[in-house]
């Protein structure tokens, strides 16, 4: 469902292609996510994307306590189990860690939309981007917090790999295994 070379396209085909896209996912989840239901408190999703705001927001912890008494993908994963061809999990760097179903459609989708946003950040044929990680000692207070990442990309004209990025430095956290482990 993605538009090629959206950055170019007209503005008026690109409102109709994601009001397009909302009618089809109002509908979707209204009818799949009991979560969603609850938190709406039985008000239907509206008719123009333009009035999402009109409906009550759903959070984080709304999310992983969902997780927590529906696991392993919480009562708001709107797919069947025979639709889900990957899974994710992330970190639990804000929080308690989090499972994340994706379709075959959803996972296709996603690395589209990470190419994309490679490219326009310089990124083509023939780069090799990596991640290094380094230990750092106390690098966060939360246990098993003890890498840093540092991107860094391979240029295909040179040997030499450069830090993509040399003053910033991301955190990561060690695998939990438990999804109700409370911060």
């Amino acid at each position: 469902m993605l538009i090629e070379r959206a950055d170019f396209a007209d503005l008026d085909a690109l409102a109709a292609h994601r009001q397009a896209a909302w009618t089809r996912q109002r509908d979707y989840v209204a009818a799949r996510s009991p979560l969603h239901r609850r938190a709406w408190g039985g008000k239907l999703p509206p008719l123009r994307l333009e009035a999402l705001a009109e409906l009550p927001l759903i959070d984080k912890d709304m999310l992983r306590e969902s997780q927590c008494t529906h696991p392993p993908f919480g009562d708001y994963l709107a797919a069947s189990d025979n639709k889900i061809a990957r899974v994710h999990r992330t970190s639990g760097t804000t929080g308690t860690a989090m499972n994340l179903a994706l379709s075959a459609l959803d996972a296709h989708e996603t690395a589209l939309v990470g190419g994309r946003a490679q490219a326009a950040s310089g990124l083509g044929p023939g780069h090799r981007p990596a991640w290094m990680t380094q230990n750092s000692g106390g690098a966060s207070k939360r246990p098993g917090a003890s890498k840093r990442v540092t991107p860094i990309t391979a240029s295909p004209t040179s040997s030499a790999i450069s830090p993509a990025r040399p003053s910033r430095t991301t955190t990561c956290i060690s695998w939990r295994s438990t999804c109700c482990i409370r911060s």
